[in-house]
Protein backbone atom coordinates (compact mmCIF):
# COMPACT_ATOMS: atom_id res chain seq x y z
CA UNK A 1 0.00 0.00 0.00
CA UNK A 2 1.12 3.56 -0.63
CA UNK A 3 0.51 6.26 1.99
CA UNK A 4 -2.89 7.28 0.64
CA UNK A 5 -4.09 3.66 0.67
CA UNK A 6 -2.89 3.27 4.26
CA UNK A 7 -4.87 6.36 5.31
CA UNK A 8 -8.01 5.02 3.62
CA UNK A 9 -7.55 1.55 5.14
CA UNK A 10 -7.24 2.79 8.72
CA UNK A 11 -10.02 5.33 8.19
CA UNK A 12 -12.27 2.39 7.31
CA UNK A 13 -11.43 0.92 10.72
CA UNK A 14 -12.25 4.23 12.41
CA UNK A 15 -8.62 5.21 13.00
CA UNK A 16 -6.53 8.22 12.06
CA UNK A 17 -3.07 7.60 10.61
CA UNK A 18 0.39 9.10 10.95
CA UNK A 19 3.09 7.82 8.56
CA UNK A 20 6.76 8.27 9.45
CA UNK A 21 9.62 7.41 7.10
CA UNK A 22 13.04 6.33 8.37
CA UNK A 23 16.03 5.66 6.12
CA UNK A 24 19.21 6.38 8.11
CA UNK A 25 18.13 6.71 11.73
CA UNK A 26 19.29 10.31 11.91
CA UNK A 27 18.47 12.57 14.85
CA UNK A 28 15.94 14.42 12.68
CA UNK A 29 14.17 11.14 11.89
CA UNK A 30 14.15 10.20 15.57
CA UNK A 31 12.61 13.59 16.34
CA UNK A 32 9.94 13.10 13.67
CA UNK A 33 9.00 9.70 15.06
CA UNK A 34 8.96 11.05 18.62
CA UNK A 35 6.64 13.86 17.59
CA UNK A 36 4.32 11.42 15.78
CA UNK A 37 4.07 9.26 18.91
CA UNK A 38 3.17 12.23 21.09
CA UNK A 39 0.58 13.48 18.59
CA UNK A 40 -0.96 10.00 18.38
CA UNK A 41 -1.18 9.66 22.17
CA UNK A 42 -2.84 13.05 22.46
CA UNK A 43 -5.34 12.03 19.77
CA UNK A 44 -6.13 8.81 21.64
CA UNK A 45 -6.76 10.77 24.85
CA UNK A 46 -9.24 12.86 22.85
CA UNK A 47 -11.07 9.66 21.77
CA UNK A 48 -9.55 9.66 18.27
CA UNK A 49 -7.80 6.27 17.85
CA UNK A 50 -4.63 6.70 15.84
CA UNK A 51 -2.22 4.29 14.15
CA UNK A 52 1.45 5.20 13.69
CA UNK A 53 2.95 3.54 10.61
CA UNK A 54 6.73 3.32 10.46
CA UNK A 55 8.10 2.94 6.93
CA UNK A 56 11.69 1.76 6.70
CA UNK A 57 13.85 -0.43 4.48
CA UNK A 58 13.43 -4.17 5.09
CA UNK A 59 16.45 -5.43 6.98
CA UNK A 60 17.48 -1.87 7.90
CA UNK A 61 20.94 -1.86 9.59
CA UNK A 62 21.66 -5.39 8.32
CA UNK A 63 24.28 -6.43 5.73
CA UNK A 64 23.52 -4.97 2.30
CA UNK A 65 24.85 -7.92 0.26
CA UNK A 66 26.39 -11.36 0.56
CA UNK A 67 28.65 -12.14 -2.37
CA UNK A 68 26.61 -11.46 -5.50
CA UNK A 69 23.28 -11.62 -3.64
CA UNK A 70 21.56 -8.37 -2.66
CA UNK A 71 20.14 -8.56 0.86
CA UNK A 72 18.97 -5.13 2.00
CA UNK A 73 15.39 -4.42 1.03
CA UNK A 74 14.67 -8.02 -0.03
CA UNK A 75 12.90 -11.01 1.49
CA UNK A 76 16.32 -12.55 2.18
CA UNK A 77 16.47 -10.40 5.32
CA UNK A 78 13.18 -11.76 6.60
CA UNK A 79 15.26 -14.52 8.20
CA UNK A 80 18.88 -14.80 9.37
CA UNK A 81 20.94 -14.02 6.23
CA UNK A 82 24.30 -15.16 7.60
CA UNK A 83 23.81 -18.88 7.99
CA UNK A 84 27.38 -20.10 8.55
CA UNK A 85 29.61 -17.61 10.40
CA UNK A 86 31.32 -20.46 12.27
CA UNK A 87 33.13 -21.73 9.16
CA UNK A 88 32.66 -19.04 6.46
CA UNK A 89 35.05 -16.06 6.89
CA UNK A 90 32.86 -13.72 4.81
CA UNK A 91 29.81 -14.53 6.96
CA UNK A 92 31.84 -13.98 10.13
CA UNK A 93 33.21 -10.63 8.93
CA UNK A 94 29.77 -9.36 7.94
CA UNK A 95 28.35 -10.48 11.28
CA UNK A 96 31.12 -8.69 13.20
CA UNK A 97 30.54 -5.46 11.25
CA UNK A 98 26.76 -5.78 11.74
CA UNK A 99 27.00 -6.22 15.51
CA UNK A 100 29.64 -3.51 15.87
CA UNK A 101 27.36 -1.04 14.07
CA UNK A 102 25.16 -0.99 17.18
CA UNK A 103 28.14 0.38 19.18
CA UNK A 104 27.72 -2.07 22.08
CA UNK A 105 30.59 -0.53 24.07
CA UNK A 106 28.47 2.60 24.51
CA UNK A 107 25.48 0.57 25.69
CA UNK A 108 26.98 -2.14 27.94
CA UNK A 109 29.81 -2.47 30.39
CA UNK A 110 32.30 -5.35 30.39
CA UNK A 111 29.86 -7.52 32.38
CA UNK A 112 27.13 -7.05 29.80
CA UNK A 113 25.04 -4.74 31.97
CA UNK A 114 23.40 -1.65 30.56
CA UNK A 115 25.11 1.67 31.21
CA UNK A 116 24.40 5.34 30.70
CA UNK A 117 21.06 6.29 29.11
CA UNK A 118 20.24 2.62 28.41
CA UNK A 119 20.52 1.72 32.10
CA UNK A 120 18.33 4.70 33.02
CA UNK A 121 15.70 3.70 30.46
CA UNK A 122 15.65 0.07 31.63
CA UNK A 123 15.13 1.20 35.21
CA UNK A 124 12.07 3.16 34.13
CA UNK A 125 10.52 0.41 32.00
CA UNK A 126 8.99 -2.27 34.18
CA UNK A 127 6.04 -4.64 33.94
CA UNK A 128 2.90 -3.08 35.35
CA UNK A 129 4.47 0.38 35.58
CA UNK A 130 1.04 1.99 35.23
CA UNK A 131 -0.76 2.27 38.57
CA UNK A 132 -3.95 0.16 38.67
CA UNK A 133 -7.27 1.91 39.02
CA UNK A 134 -8.49 2.27 42.62
CA UNK A 135 -10.49 -0.77 43.72
CA UNK A 136 -13.40 -0.61 46.11
CA UNK A 137 -13.37 -4.39 46.55
CA UNK A 138 -9.64 -5.01 47.01
CA UNK A 139 -9.74 -8.08 44.76
CA UNK A 140 -12.23 -10.00 46.90
CA UNK A 141 -15.04 -11.73 45.04
CA UNK A 142 -18.56 -10.71 45.94
CA UNK A 143 -19.46 -14.39 46.27
CA UNK A 144 -22.61 -16.26 45.18
CA UNK A 145 -25.57 -14.11 44.22
CA UNK A 146 -28.78 -15.86 43.25
CA UNK A 147 -30.21 -12.66 41.76
CA UNK A 148 -27.75 -12.85 38.87
CA UNK A 149 -28.99 -16.13 37.45
CA UNK A 150 -32.12 -15.38 35.44
CA UNK A 151 -30.50 -15.83 32.02
CA UNK A 152 -27.08 -15.85 30.39
CA UNK A 153 -27.62 -12.25 29.25
CA UNK A 154 -28.60 -10.89 32.64
CA UNK A 155 -25.97 -12.91 34.52
CA UNK A 156 -23.01 -11.85 32.37
CA UNK A 157 -24.16 -8.26 31.87
CA UNK A 158 -24.68 -7.62 35.56
CA UNK A 159 -21.31 -9.04 36.63
CA UNK A 160 -19.39 -7.17 33.94
CA UNK A 161 -21.14 -3.89 34.74
CA UNK A 162 -20.37 -4.32 38.44
CA UNK A 163 -16.69 -4.75 37.67
CA UNK A 164 -16.62 -1.98 35.05
CA UNK A 165 -17.85 0.46 37.69
CA UNK A 166 -14.37 0.24 39.21
CA UNK A 167 -12.95 1.93 36.11
CA UNK A 168 -10.27 -0.53 35.05
CA UNK A 169 -12.17 -3.06 32.92
CA UNK A 170 -11.95 -3.63 29.16
CA UNK A 171 -14.35 -5.96 27.31
CA UNK A 172 -13.47 -6.91 23.73
CA UNK A 173 -15.32 -9.07 21.23
CA UNK A 174 -14.98 -9.94 17.52
CA UNK A 175 -18.04 -8.00 16.40
CA UNK A 176 -20.53 -10.52 17.78
CA UNK A 177 -21.87 -9.17 21.05
CA UNK A 178 -25.38 -9.05 19.61
CA UNK A 179 -25.31 -12.66 18.44
CA UNK A 180 -23.86 -13.66 21.82
CA UNK A 181 -26.87 -12.01 23.48
CA UNK A 182 -24.77 -9.30 25.08
CA UNK A 183 -25.77 -6.49 22.73
CA UNK A 184 -26.85 -4.25 25.60
CA UNK A 185 -23.17 -3.82 26.50
CA UNK A 186 -22.14 -2.71 23.02
CA UNK A 187 -22.51 1.02 23.62
CA UNK A 188 -20.35 1.21 26.73
CA UNK A 189 -17.07 3.15 26.58
CA UNK A 190 -15.17 0.17 28.00
CA UNK A 191 -16.44 -2.20 25.25
CA UNK A 192 -14.69 -2.56 21.88
CA UNK A 193 -15.59 -4.80 18.95
CA UNK A 194 -13.26 -5.70 16.08
CA UNK A 195 -13.47 -8.69 13.76
CA UNK A 196 -9.87 -9.80 14.40
CA UNK A 197 -9.50 -12.20 17.31
CA UNK A 198 -5.70 -12.09 17.36
CA UNK A 199 -5.69 -8.28 17.56
CA UNK A 200 -8.18 -8.36 20.42
CA UNK A 201 -6.14 -10.90 22.34
CA UNK A 202 -2.95 -8.83 22.09
CA UNK A 203 -4.85 -5.72 23.09
CA UNK A 204 -6.24 -7.48 26.13
CA UNK A 205 -2.80 -8.90 26.98
CA UNK A 206 -1.32 -5.40 26.93
CA UNK A 207 -4.20 -4.12 29.06
CA UNK A 208 -3.63 -6.75 31.75
CA UNK A 209 0.14 -6.18 31.60
CA UNK A 210 -0.55 -2.63 32.80
CA UNK A 211 -2.34 -3.97 35.89
CA UNK A 212 -5.91 -3.66 34.64
CA UNK A 213 -8.62 -6.28 34.16
CA UNK A 214 -10.44 -7.48 31.06
CA UNK A 215 -12.53 -10.05 29.24
CA UNK A 216 -12.64 -11.37 25.66
CA UNK A 217 -16.01 -12.76 24.53
CA UNK A 218 -16.13 -14.99 21.45
CA UNK A 219 -17.73 -17.97 19.78
CA UNK A 220 -16.15 -21.25 20.86
CA UNK A 221 -15.52 -22.18 17.24
CA UNK A 222 -13.46 -19.06 16.51
CA UNK A 223 -11.41 -19.24 19.70
CA UNK A 224 -8.83 -21.77 18.37
CA UNK A 225 -7.43 -18.83 16.36
CA UNK A 226 -6.12 -17.58 19.70
CA UNK A 227 -4.20 -20.71 20.65
CA UNK A 228 -0.74 -19.60 19.51
CA UNK A 229 -1.07 -16.17 21.10
CA UNK A 230 -2.30 -17.64 24.37
CA UNK A 231 0.61 -20.08 24.54
CA UNK A 232 3.02 -17.16 24.18
CA UNK A 233 1.07 -15.19 26.78
CA UNK A 234 1.23 -18.07 29.26
CA UNK A 235 5.00 -18.25 28.74
CA UNK A 236 5.29 -14.54 29.50
CA UNK A 237 3.25 -14.91 32.68
CA UNK A 238 5.79 -17.39 34.00
CA UNK A 239 8.50 -14.69 34.03
CA UNK A 240 9.28 -13.02 37.34
CA UNK A 241 8.30 -9.57 36.15
CA UNK A 242 4.78 -10.67 35.26
CA UNK A 243 3.80 -12.04 38.68
CA UNK A 244 0.78 -10.54 40.39
CA UNK A 245 -0.89 -9.21 37.23
CA UNK A 246 -4.66 -9.53 36.69
CA UNK A 247 -5.67 -12.70 34.87
CA UNK A 248 -6.45 -12.83 31.17
CA UNK A 249 -10.07 -13.95 30.86
CA UNK A 250 -12.02 -15.46 27.96
CA UNK A 251 -15.73 -16.21 27.80
CA UNK A 252 -16.56 -18.75 25.09
CA UNK A 253 -20.18 -19.18 24.15
CA UNK A 254 -22.27 -20.20 21.14
CA UNK A 255 -20.70 -23.64 20.93
CA UNK A 256 -21.13 -26.63 18.66
CA UNK A 257 -23.87 -28.40 20.62
CA UNK A 258 -26.21 -25.57 19.56
CA UNK A 259 -24.68 -24.51 16.21
CA UNK A 260 -23.95 -28.14 15.20
CA UNK A 261 -21.77 -28.84 12.15
CA UNK A 262 -20.32 -25.47 11.11
CA UNK A 263 -19.55 -24.10 14.58
CA UNK A 264 -18.34 -27.13 16.52
CA UNK A 265 -14.74 -26.81 17.65
CA UNK A 266 -13.78 -26.95 21.36
CA UNK A 267 -10.09 -27.18 20.45
CA UNK A 268 -8.91 -24.20 22.48
CA UNK A 269 -9.82 -25.80 25.80
CA UNK A 270 -8.14 -29.04 24.69
CA UNK A 271 -4.97 -27.18 23.68
CA UNK A 272 -4.71 -25.19 26.90
CA UNK A 273 -5.29 -28.24 29.09
CA UNK A 274 -2.60 -30.06 27.11
CA UNK A 275 -0.05 -27.45 28.21
CA UNK A 276 -0.34 -28.60 31.84
CA UNK A 277 0.31 -24.98 32.84
CA UNK A 278 -0.69 -24.39 36.49
CA UNK A 279 -2.08 -20.93 35.68
CA UNK A 280 -4.79 -22.27 33.34
CA UNK A 281 -8.36 -22.71 34.54
CA UNK A 282 -11.14 -24.13 32.34
CA UNK A 283 -14.44 -23.25 34.01
CA UNK A 284 -17.66 -24.99 32.98
CA UNK A 285 -20.57 -23.42 34.89
CA UNK A 286 -23.82 -25.40 34.90
CA UNK A 287 -26.25 -22.48 34.72
CA UNK A 288 -26.31 -18.67 34.44
CA UNK A 289 -25.96 -18.14 38.21
CA UNK A 290 -22.79 -20.21 38.17
CA UNK A 291 -21.57 -18.36 35.08
CA UNK A 292 -21.90 -15.13 37.05
CA UNK A 293 -19.88 -16.60 39.92
CA UNK A 294 -17.19 -17.89 37.55
CA UNK A 295 -16.81 -14.51 35.82
CA UNK A 296 -16.89 -12.61 39.09
CA UNK A 297 -14.04 -14.67 40.51
CA UNK A 298 -12.08 -14.70 37.24
CA UNK A 299 -12.13 -10.92 36.86
CA UNK A 300 -10.69 -10.48 40.34
CA UNK A 301 -8.06 -13.23 40.03
CA UNK A 302 -4.36 -12.81 39.25
CA UNK A 303 -1.66 -14.85 37.50
CA UNK A 304 -4.08 -16.99 35.49
CA UNK A 305 -5.64 -17.57 32.11
CA UNK A 306 -9.31 -18.27 32.78
CA UNK A 307 -11.40 -19.94 30.09
CA UNK A 308 -15.12 -19.76 30.95
CA UNK A 309 -17.32 -21.93 28.71
CA UNK A 310 -20.98 -21.02 29.04
CA UNK A 311 -23.79 -21.26 26.49
CA UNK A 312 -25.78 -18.16 25.57
CA UNK A 313 -28.93 -20.31 25.35
CA UNK A 314 -28.78 -21.52 28.95
CA UNK A 315 -31.72 -20.62 31.20
CA UNK A 316 -31.74 -23.73 33.40
CA UNK A 317 -31.43 -23.07 37.13
CA UNK A 318 -30.02 -25.77 39.41
CA UNK A 319 -30.18 -25.72 43.23
CA UNK A 320 -27.73 -23.27 44.76
CA UNK A 321 -26.88 -25.04 48.02
CA UNK A 322 -23.52 -26.36 46.71
CA UNK A 323 -22.47 -23.24 44.84
CA UNK A 324 -19.99 -22.05 47.46
CA UNK A 325 -18.21 -25.44 47.42
CA UNK A 326 -18.14 -25.49 43.62
CA UNK A 327 -16.55 -22.06 43.65
CA UNK A 328 -13.98 -22.81 46.34
CA UNK A 329 -13.08 -26.42 45.47
CA UNK A 330 -14.05 -26.61 41.80
CA UNK A 331 -16.71 -29.34 42.18
CA UNK A 332 -19.46 -30.59 44.48
CA UNK A 333 -21.82 -33.52 44.93
CA UNK A 334 -25.38 -32.56 44.03
CA UNK A 335 -27.42 -34.10 46.86
CA UNK A 336 -30.80 -33.52 45.17
CA UNK A 337 -29.81 -36.04 42.46
CA UNK A 338 -27.64 -38.40 44.51
CA UNK A 339 -28.19 -41.45 46.73
CA UNK A 340 -26.78 -41.08 50.24
CA UNK A 341 -24.96 -44.43 50.35
CA UNK A 342 -21.74 -45.40 48.61
CA UNK A 343 -22.47 -45.09 44.86
CA UNK A 344 -22.26 -47.78 42.20
CA UNK A 345 -22.05 -45.11 39.49
CA UNK A 346 -20.88 -41.49 39.59
CA UNK A 347 -21.99 -39.13 36.83
CA UNK A 348 -19.69 -36.11 36.54
CA UNK A 349 -21.20 -33.17 34.62
CA UNK A 350 -18.92 -30.43 33.24
CA UNK A 351 -21.01 -27.64 31.69
CA UNK A 352 -24.60 -26.54 31.26
CA UNK A 353 -25.69 -29.12 28.67
CA UNK A 354 -24.05 -32.04 30.55
CA UNK A 355 -25.67 -30.85 33.80
CA UNK A 356 -29.10 -30.70 32.15
CA UNK A 357 -28.67 -34.18 30.61
CA UNK A 358 -27.44 -35.64 33.92
CA UNK A 359 -30.47 -34.17 35.68
CA UNK A 360 -32.82 -35.78 33.16
CA UNK A 361 -31.06 -39.14 33.05
CA UNK A 362 -30.23 -39.90 36.68
CA UNK A 363 -33.56 -41.31 37.79
CA UNK A 364 -33.88 -43.32 34.58
CA UNK A 365 -30.44 -44.87 35.15
CA UNK A 366 -31.30 -45.62 38.76
CA UNK A 367 -34.56 -47.36 37.82
CA UNK A 368 -33.28 -49.24 34.78
CA UNK A 369 -30.09 -50.58 36.34
CA UNK A 370 -31.14 -50.80 40.00
CA UNK A 371 -28.01 -48.96 41.15
CA UNK A 372 -27.02 -46.20 43.52
CA UNK A 373 -26.09 -43.03 41.62
CA UNK A 374 -24.15 -39.94 42.63
CA UNK A 375 -24.05 -36.78 40.51
CA UNK A 376 -21.04 -34.46 40.79
CA UNK A 377 -21.06 -31.03 39.19
CA UNK A 378 -17.62 -30.09 37.87
CA UNK A 379 -17.13 -26.33 37.89
CA UNK A 380 -13.42 -26.42 36.95
CA UNK A 381 -12.12 -29.11 34.60
CA UNK A 382 -8.57 -28.88 35.97
CA UNK A 383 -9.82 -30.49 39.21
CA UNK A 384 -9.61 -33.83 37.38
CA UNK A 385 -5.85 -33.45 36.89
CA UNK A 386 -3.09 -34.58 39.26
CA UNK A 387 -2.39 -32.13 42.12
CA UNK A 388 1.35 -31.99 41.42
CA UNK A 389 0.49 -30.31 38.09
CA UNK A 390 -2.82 -28.55 38.68
CA UNK A 391 -3.27 -26.41 41.83
CA UNK A 392 -6.89 -27.57 42.16
CA UNK A 393 -6.23 -31.22 41.28
CA UNK A 394 -7.93 -33.82 43.47
CA UNK A 395 -5.71 -35.82 45.80
CA UNK A 396 -6.27 -39.57 46.23
CA UNK A 397 -8.37 -39.07 49.35
CA UNK A 398 -10.52 -36.44 47.67
CA UNK A 399 -11.06 -38.72 44.67
CA UNK A 400 -12.68 -41.23 47.01
CA UNK A 401 -14.64 -38.52 48.83
CA UNK A 402 -16.20 -37.17 45.63
CA UNK A 403 -16.18 -40.19 43.30
CA UNK A 404 -16.61 -43.03 45.79
CA UNK A 405 -14.16 -45.77 46.62
CA UNK A 406 -14.79 -48.09 43.66
CA UNK A 407 -17.77 -46.65 41.75
CA UNK A 408 -17.77 -46.58 37.97
CA UNK A 409 -17.37 -43.04 36.62
CA UNK A 410 -19.11 -41.44 33.64
CA UNK A 411 -17.94 -37.95 32.68
CA UNK A 412 -20.15 -35.71 30.52
CA UNK A 413 -18.21 -32.81 29.01
CA UNK A 414 -18.86 -30.03 26.50
CA UNK A 415 -15.40 -30.48 24.98
CA UNK A 416 -13.30 -33.27 23.56
CA UNK A 417 -13.18 -36.53 25.56
CA UNK A 418 -9.43 -36.52 24.92
CA UNK A 419 -9.05 -33.47 27.16
CA UNK A 420 -10.67 -35.32 30.06
CA UNK A 421 -8.67 -38.50 29.44
CA UNK A 422 -5.50 -36.40 29.42
CA UNK A 423 -6.35 -34.94 32.83
CA UNK A 424 -7.27 -38.30 34.34
CA UNK A 425 -4.17 -39.99 32.87
CA UNK A 426 -5.07 -43.40 34.28
CA UNK A 427 -5.60 -42.12 37.83
CA UNK A 428 -9.03 -43.78 38.16
CA UNK A 429 -8.40 -47.49 38.43
CA UNK A 430 -12.02 -48.39 37.83
CA UNK A 431 -14.43 -48.51 34.85
CA UNK A 432 -14.55 -45.02 33.37
CA UNK A 433 -16.03 -43.46 30.25
CA UNK A 434 -16.31 -39.96 28.80
CA UNK A 435 -19.09 -38.56 26.62
CA UNK A 436 -18.18 -35.34 24.80
CA UNK A 437 -17.78 -33.59 21.47
CA UNK A 438 -16.83 -35.67 18.46
CA UNK A 439 -16.53 -34.25 14.98
CA UNK A 440 -19.80 -35.26 13.24
CA UNK A 441 -19.74 -36.83 9.82
CA UNK A 442 -21.97 -34.14 8.36
CA UNK A 443 -24.71 -31.62 9.13
CA UNK A 444 -27.54 -32.83 11.34
CA UNK A 445 -30.16 -31.36 13.68
CA UNK A 446 -29.28 -30.73 17.33
CA UNK A 447 -31.30 -33.67 18.59
CA UNK A 448 -29.60 -36.07 16.16
CA UNK A 449 -26.19 -34.63 17.07
CA UNK A 450 -26.78 -35.24 20.78
CA UNK A 451 -28.02 -38.77 20.07
CA UNK A 452 -25.05 -39.55 17.82
CA UNK A 453 -22.57 -38.44 20.47
CA UNK A 454 -24.47 -40.04 23.35
CA UNK A 455 -25.21 -36.71 25.04
CA UNK A 456 -28.85 -37.53 25.73
CA UNK A 457 -30.80 -39.60 28.24
CA UNK A 458 -30.63 -42.77 26.15
CA UNK A 459 -26.87 -42.34 25.59
CA UNK A 460 -26.24 -41.89 29.31
CA UNK A 461 -28.33 -44.99 30.07
CA UNK A 462 -26.33 -47.09 27.59
CA UNK A 463 -22.98 -45.83 28.86
CA UNK A 464 -24.07 -46.47 32.46
CA UNK A 465 -25.05 -50.03 31.59
CA UNK A 466 -21.66 -50.74 30.01
CA UNK A 467 -19.78 -49.27 32.96
CA UNK A 468 -21.83 -51.14 35.55
CA UNK A 469 -21.29 -54.42 33.70
CA UNK A 470 -17.54 -53.79 33.60
CA UNK A 471 -17.58 -52.91 37.27
CA UNK A 472 -19.08 -56.28 38.15
CA UNK A 473 -16.38 -58.05 36.15
CA UNK A 474 -13.65 -56.00 37.87
CA UNK A 475 -15.10 -56.73 41.29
Amino acid sequence: MDDSELHVYFAGLGWGTKVVRVSTGSLDEHADFHAALWDAMESVLEDRPTAVVLRCLKGWTGPSALGDQTLLGTQALHKTPLTDPRTDPEHLSLLADWLASYQPSQLFDEEGRGQGPLAEAVMQVRWCSLPPAPSTRQGVSAGPNEDRGVSFTSAVSQVVREHAARGDVLLVSPDELDSNRLGELAGERWVHELLAEEVLLERLAGWTASGRRGLLVSYESFAPLLASGLVGHIKQRRLDGARGLPSLNLLLTSYGWNNVYTHGDPSLATALLGLAAPGVRVLTPADPARTAVALDEALDSVDRVNLVIAGKHSRTAHPMETLAEEQSRGLAVWPHLSDEDEPDLVIVAAGDIPAAVATQATERVRERHGCRVRVVNLHDLTVLGPPHVWPRGLGDREVEDYLGTNAAVLVLTLGHPAAVWGLLAGRLRRPTDVIGWQEPGGPMPQRDLARTMGMDVAGVERAAGRLLACREVVR
